[in-house]
């Protein structure tokens, strides 16, 4: 006999979206033991088609719809549960996140800023300790002739400078390199070009790595006509051409990259990601340029080297932190800003804040680009301090896009 299902009622009324959505995840989430019954109701508009979508990703299942008046309320059939219930049967209240009270909040405590060195947390598309990159590079005793030294380059120049010389070299290349987000940049660019990598000793800030090529390309000459080539070679050239490892198939994630910072693409960004995470995928957004200063607290951290002066006022020129940021159109020196989020806080919508935590809560990892944070004066201290926050580079986000589902550029 089938165990009876357990019924929930959710009253959503007055959220706006995606935070009906969010509390139905949240709450889906928290009962995965057995047949589950959500009794919703919400008076978004959004939300017939908003909750059609997620019970397609979620592999949920609609009851029984009613509306009246603009007002919705549904049943839904939660791990395997599939007949709507009796209304005399007793409801136990859900407890979804509350919406955003009108009265203002106390003024809150300073945000808790990064440490010098991060603590260490798992990153899946590296098997390597993180580590802390400091620039400029510490001035250690230069590395022998075999040993390409890439200390002090950007991930971009580094890593052409290294396909360069290992195609040269296929039997074997030692670099030297800064640590940090260049090891792992290097381990996903190796794991995408067949190349082997092996980290041979760590002293301080810098890396020895060791690498050789399993299969390297024959390199093309774009000013050269291509030479005639015999039938029988030609119909073999597909299977003598060096292949990347094929993609297996799509994955459930969702990768996004943020370059600019205007309020309504982080609104548009942070929602999105939120959708996806209530919708059973992996997210992953990558910070860089503009972006990076949603990730900063109010004030400026301490406990890492200044940067120079320029990149000093940089930074101090540009807005810190989710509440500082400004519309991209009608801002109006910040009165078209303060009438957006006023009207936000009136009909109940999320401001960026809630949304990071809401994406921290799903497990949406924010992944900050260290060389736009060296550009741009921006220390790992002087960012919010976030359990979800990792670092890395424009390789990390190439090869996550490649294995995601979607894929999308703010």
């Amino acid at each position: 006999m089938n165990a009876p299902a357990e019924i929930i009622s959710l009253d959503c009324s007055g959220m706006q979206c995606p935070a009906p959505i969010l509390a139905i995840a949240r709450t889906a989430r928290q009962h995965t033991t057995g047949p589950v019954i959500l009794d919703v109701s919400a008076d978004d508009a959004d939300f017939p088609v908003d909750v059609r979508a997620w019970c397609r990703t979620a592999r949920a299942q609609i009851l029984k719809e009613e509306e009246n008046g603009g007002s919705y309320r549904v049943w839904l059939g939660l791990n395997g549960a599939s007949s709507v219930p009796s209304r005399r049967l007793p409801l136990r209240q859900a407890t979804p996140a509350p919406a955003p009270a009108p009265a203002p909040a106390p003024a809150p405590a300073p945000a808790k800023r990064r440490e010098a060195i991060p603590p260490q947390r798992h990153h899946e598309v590296a098997s390597t300790p993180r580590y802390r990159e400091v620039l400029p590079p510490p001035q250690l005793e230069s590395p022998t002739e075999e040993v390409l030294d890439l200390r002090g380059m950007n991930t971009t120049e580094a890593l052409l400078r290294l396909s360069a010389a290992l195609l040269a070299s296929p039997g074997g290349l030692d670099i030297v390199v800064n640590s940090g987000g260049f090891v792992n940049s290097v381990q996903i660019w190796a794991a995408t070009t067949q190349t082997s990598v092996e980290v041979s000793r760590t002293e301080g800030d810098t890396s020895w790595l060791f690498l050789r090529a399993d299969q390297i390309p024959e390199p093309i000459l774009l000013n050269q006509a291509p030479a005639a080539v015999p039938a029988p070679v030609a119909a073999q050239a597909p299977a003598m051409m060096p292949q990347l490892p094929a993609v297996q198939g799509s994955e459930d994630l969702c990768t996004l990259l943020v370059i600019h910072n205007d309020f309504e693409a982080l609104m548009a960004a942070l929602m999105v990601a939120n959708s996806a995470a209530a919708q059973s995928m992996r997210v992953e957004i990558y910070f860089s340029f503009w972006g990076i200063n949603l990730l900063r607290a109010d004030n400026p951290g301490h406990g890492e080297e200044k940067p120079p002066f320029l990149q000093r006022m940089m930074a101090w020129m540009m807005p810190a932190g989710p509440k500082r940021q400004m519309l991209g159109k009608m801002n109006f020196g910040g009165l078209g800003t303060g009438m957006m989020t006023h009207l936000m806080r009136k009909r109940n919508i999320l401001s960026l804040t809630e949304l990071m935590d809401a994406a921290e809560d799903q497990g949406v990892r924010f992944i900050g680009c260290t060389m736009s944070m060296g550009l741009m004066g921006v220390r790992r201290c002087d960012l919010l301090d976030r359990d979800n926050l990792e670092f890395g580079g424009v390789t990390a986000f190439v090869e996550s896009s490649q294995r995601s589902k979607m894929s999308l550029v703010f």
